[in-house]
Order: structure tokens, then sequence, then C-alpha cells
């Protein structure tokens, strides 16, 4: 485990991006949106602070058919993820409250589950 601390413009304002939307954007989105503020950031910086993050526990790298998408909400969810075209719904419970597995008591959870979205579903059936 990589521990960098540094706080640097260019890494607040991936943060600051990722906390905006709910959309689990890839680098790519991440480094065009990051872009406007930043016009003098590159792709490796996105991708070299983004990965930090992931290994700091700041954000969630999430892989998908390939690929890796992330999400500034580190705790408290299901990520829904559809295996055909890639779909990531973000699923909150409506009540809040600790887990308890025997002696051990969750405080905080990121929970992944793979199948079929409703859409990729309707177009297998047809």
């Amino acid at each position: 485990m990589v521990i960098n601390k540094r706080n640097t413009v260019q890494k607040s304002k991936i943060l600051e991006y990722l906390k905006s939307v709910k959309s689990h954007p890839r680098a790519e989105v991440v480094f065009e949106n990051v872009k406007k503020d930043l016009p003098m950031i590159s792709l490796a910086t996105v991708y070299r602070n983004l990965n930090l993050m992931a290994e700091e526990g700041e954000i969630l790298r999430i892989e998908v058919n390939g690929e890796f998408r992330y999400d500034a909400n580190v705790c408290g969810h299901v990520h829904l993820i559809c295996i055909k075209c890639g779909l990531i719904l973000d699923k909150e419970f409506e009540k809040k409250c600790d887990l308890k597995f025997n002696d051990f008591n969750v405080h905080c959870y990121s929970l992944i589950a793979k199948g079929i979205c409703s859409k990729c579903f309707r177009r297998e059936k047809c």
C-alpha cells in the first residue's frame, strides 16, 4: 500500500469532480472534466492520482468489463453492475444501521453485485 498524503491542486480537483457525479467515470472522462479547470493537467497525472487515491481508500476503483471506473462514495452502498453493458447503479439501503457479524461490527461497507440490467434483460428476451 502506497501512502502519499500530499494534497495537490490536481488531486483536490479530481476528488471534487468525482464527488460531483454519480456516473462512476473512467479516467479519461475524469481527465476531460478536470482539464476544464486545470488545462495543463495530463492524463498520466489523472491516472497517477486516481490510483493513489484508490490505494489510500479515498475513492473506489471498480473493474467493469476490463476497464476501471471510479467512485468517491466509498461507504454504505451496493454497486449493481451489468455484465452485459457495464452499467453501474448505486443502491443505498433505506435503513442506515451498522451491520454485525458475530464479534465484528461493520461501520462501513461497499459491495459489488453483478448481474444483468433490465434493459439488457429485455433485449435478450426478444
